[in-house]
């Protein structure tokens, strides 16, 4: 079986296609689609699935993601790819530098067009921010979130061991799971 992850983040594909192997041959695809801003990362990847329909043969998926901070009452959220573009992870910090409620949480909604139906899945992760910004893995806001149970940032974590924690990897098991069926 074959499955296209529309994405131009290698980062991301490599995640999911770690998770996925044995499952569907899951291939990277980029194709430029319009994002609309929404309240959550359901509505993000159900607009942009159903945006993507006429425009891609075959089986495809899309995966939307965000960290909300509490203390920011749930910002960046859904508008976390703008907020990583504009101020980065460093400007997260800056708007947390006298905030000792750290407390934070990842969110994965992957939309699936699967034989001519549409599916969500999502996953989520919680954890903590930490004070600077530690580690060279991953990407967007790794450096600075420490997932619960652990010490060290999504940066500082082999692949493998983030893909048994994160938001992605228990979106994207819900995915496969429902593959496997």
């Amino acid at each position: 079986m074959e499955l296209k992850l529309i994405t131009s983040n290698r980062h991301k594909f490599e995640e999911m296609n770690q998770k996925l192997k044995g499952v569907v041959d899951l291939s990277l695809y980029n194709q430029a689609y319009p994002e609309i801003q929404a309240d959550t990362a359901l509505d993000i990847a159900r607009n942009s699935l159903t945006t993507l329909v006429p425009l891609i043969d075959g089986n495809f998926c899309i995966e939307d993601s965000g960290i909300s901070v509490e203390a920011l009452k749930g910002f960046p959220g859904p508008y976390s790819s703008y907020v990583y573009r504009t101020i980065g992870w460093q400007g997260i910090l800056d708007l947390m530098a006298q905030n000792p409620q750290r407390n934070a949480t990842f969110v994965s909604v992957i939309g699936l067009y699967w034989k001519g139906d549409i599916h969500m899945f999502q996953g989520s992760c919680e954890g903590t921010l930490t004070f600077e910004g530690k580690g060279d893995q991953g990407f967007g806001f790794d450096p600075i979130f420490v997932p619960d149970g652990h010490q060290l940032t999504f940066a500082e974590l082999d692949m493998e061991t983030k893909n048994q924690v994160s938001h992605r990897s228990r979106s994207t098991q819900l995915l496969a799971d429902f593959l496997r069926k």
